[in-house]
């Protein structure tokens, strides 16, 4: 059974640095909204998966928590962290924090 091919989207049929700076702007909303995106459709993926919305993503949640990255986000960290996202150096900077004042 062959699967069909669904239509394209209109944002998917833009140039990938419009698609890049539009899915920018939602990663500075809300990290659910972005998840969602890049699980709509791969095209959409790859155009996520750009410095430009790494360093817009809002990280509030985990700024709330900021222990939980410990745990599990550390990829996504990493790539905040390269693209020079603050809220993440933020992050960064408290996880050094509680480390080193729990092993003294």
């Amino acid at each position: 059974m062959s699967r069909r091919k669904r239509p394209l989207a209109e944002i998917e049929i833009l140039p990938n640095d419009i698609q890049t700076k539009i899915i920018s702007w939602a990663a500075k909303i809300s990290i659910k909204g972005l998840r969602n995106v890049m699980l709509s459709s791969p095209t959409l993926a790859e155009a996520a998966a750009d410095p430009q919305v790494y360093k817009n993503i809002n990280l509030y949640i985990l700024i709330v928590y900021p222990l939980t990255p410990l745990r599990s986000y550390r990829e996504l960290m990493e790539h905040c962290l390269a693209a020079g996202n603050l809220q993440t150096h933020y992050i960064h900077g408290i996880k050094n924090i509680s480390i080193t004042t729990t092993s003294v």
